[in-house]
């Protein structure tokens, strides 16, 4: 009998897919290119080698990670649910295979391209060795807990998509236990130290898969990165068994709920999404709207990011922080805003992704409803659906970005110009901020629903969104804003010289400037790919609708006609 037979299957599958290749490849190239813009301010400013290149690798790194811990979203979420949708996980089970072979099958499959695009970054991620500003040790540690967080983010994709058959619930529930796993251990540690007063216990914080990364730097004790790792390494393979041992008990379908228990979810359905008897006045004429509706649940991720992000507010204005307290607001607002980012993208998506798989497109394309009508009421719902957890989130957002904003500027000791306060001036940048993330919502939303209509599943046409609507933008706008603010100043500095340009143009024009010229770029680019995927959609909406049909100009062979034969 072959070692792990569905391993060996799933290797020889990956290794061959197009895909595979094609990711190094471009994260070799991304990381080339990111190194290159990164490293170029500093060569100009005329900084030391040793300290571009610390800084090189920091930024290198951290971005390197951050990609790594998003692998079980995008790859291994999806990956055991899709299977039992499918019905095809059964058959494996008939055989001899255990859940221990299936899952480590599929964890070697999903972790093959993800250990491609690392490794392919590596050499990149080691430019700054020679450059002398990292040692050794602090480069090969790094790479080990880069390894770490991508095996804990893979291991906890297959657990969640072990328990789950939906694809939107099993991505959720991945985004949560990895946020629980990353962010629980140093929250608790916190607590504990701001409550006892007294030191928490290390195990919370070595639990966390950001700790061996933090560790790993010069100044740290050695023997807690390595404590870190084994018990991180021992976390993730406790997860996975786990979830080796539930899948055999969770593929089949589920049995009746009972019928108490389907009388409180009928009385939930009608509270969410009202009741079942509108009058017609009330209804929109488009029935894609009440279908997409009618599907529910798509915005209760959204509805817990922005409560959290409003209690977070609430509770840091409660407890009366220091103005200087608001600096790091800057940190959890990106981190909020992106994880906003990827709930959009994949709520944008999943409606045409199921509708093609399951065939309820081909169904639509047979009612007298265009193509175009499809679009508008799958925009109008995510509109309607979507509007008020984001109004709620970018009230949060905007109030702490202006104390955030006004608390940096006047602590930097900037000389402000008359009638143009420090928290007018945070007002100004809080509003940019607001506007910016609702473009970027608009913008993933039409480029999710084109990814949708070109990808074979959710996560994929979520990733796609993601990349290519914020990712790759985000570094091209740093870039080229940060170019056109230098020859904005660098006259100013030369003609009024630097006392009367700081007492002036830096108080207060060129911080509202630095707010509004990425504004400008980021809705530019986000009106290019809203009409970019609006005209697509209408275009080609028929073409990609139906992936079973044949393709377009494509014909079906005719059966050969069998002539009888006579005796």
């Amino acid at each position: 009998m072959i070692f792990l037979p569905v391993a060996e299957r799933e290797l020889r599958v990956a290794a061959r897919k197009r895909g595979s290749c094609l990711l190094r490849t471009v994260a070799a190239l991304v990381a080339l290119l990111l190194g290159g813009v990164m490293s170029l301010p500093y060569m100009l400013g005329g900084v030391p080698s040793a300290r571009m290149g610390n800084m090189l690798f920091g930024m290198l790194g951290w971005l390197l990670f951050l990609a790594c811990l998003s692998a079980g979203l995008f790859f291994t979420s999806d990956c055991v649910s899709q299977e039992k949708r499918e019905g095809t996980l059964g058959f494996l089970f008939l055989t001899d295979l255990g859940g221990f072979d299936v899952l480590l099958g599929k964890l070697l499959a999903t972790s093959l391209r993800v250990t491609y695009a690392m490794l392919a970054v590596l050499p990149v991620l080691a430019i700054p060795l020679l450059m002398g500003g990292v040692e050794p040790g602090h480069f090969w540690k790094s790479c080990l807990a880069t390894l770490n967080v991508v095996y804990c983010s893979l291991a906890a994709g297959i657990f969640v998509s072990a328990l789950s058959r939906s694809a939107a619930r099993a991505f959720s529930g991945t985004l949560v236990l990895l946020v629980a796993w990353c962010a629980a251990g140093p929250l608790l540690s916190v607590l504990w130290r701001g409550l006892s007063r007294q030191r928490p216990p290390a195990v919370l914080e070595f639990l966390s898969p950001v700790f061996p990364f933090l560790a790993s730097e010069p100044g740290s004790p050695p023997g807690h990165f390595w404590q870190s790792l084994l018990l991180n390494l021992a976390a993730a393979t406790t997860v996975f068994c786990a979830a080796s041992v539930l899948i055999r008990k969770t593929w089949q379908e589920g049995r009746a709920t009972p019928p108490a228990a389907t009388g409180r979810k009928s009385r939930l359905r009608l509270w969410r999404l009202g009741p079942r008897k509108v009058p017609r006045k009330w209804m929109d004429p488009n029935p894609m709207v009440w279908l997409v509706r009618r599907a529910g649940r798509q915005a209760d991720g959204l509805w817990v990011l922005a409560l959290l992000a409003s209690g977070v507010v609430l509770l840091a204005s409660l407890m009366g922080i220091p103005p200087q307290g608001w600096m790091f607001w800057h940190a959890f607002g990106s981190l909020f805003s992106f994880l906003l980012f990827i709930l959009v993208a994949v709520q944008a998506s999943r409606t045409f992704v199921e509708a093609r798989q399951s065939g309820l497109m081909e169904l639509l394309l047979s009612t007298p409803l265009r193509a175009e009508e499809m679009v508008t009421g799958q925009w109008r719902a995510q509109l309607r659906m979507f509007a008020p957890p984001l109004t709620v989130f970018l009230l949060a957002h905007g109030t702490a970005t202006t104390l955030a904003s006004s608390a940096i500027w006047s602590g930097a000791g900037a000389q402000v110009v008359p009638g143009f306060p420090h928290l007018l001036l945070g007002l100004t940048i809080a509003i940019t901020t607001v506007i910016s993330v609702a473009a970027d919502v608009a913008a993933l939303s039409w480029f999710g629903m084109w990814m949708a209509m070109t990808s074979k599943n959710t996560n994929l046409a979520a990733l796609k969104t993601i990349v290519f609507v914020q990712v790759i933008p985000a570094f091209a706008i740093s870039v080229l804003s940060s170019v056109l603010l230098m020859a904005v100043v660098m006259p100013r500095l030369v003609t009024a010289g630097a006392a009367g340009a700081s007492s002036t143009f830096m108080g207060g024009i060129f911080p509202a400037l630095s707010a509004v010229l990425p504004l400008a770029l980021r809705v530019g680019k986000d009106a290019l790919f809203i009409g970019w995927s609006r005209q697509k959609l209408r275009r080609n909406f028929r073409r990609w609708a139906a992936p079973a049909a044949a393709p377009q100009g494509w014909s079906l062979p005719v059966p050969p006609v069998i002539k009888a034969v006579r005796a």
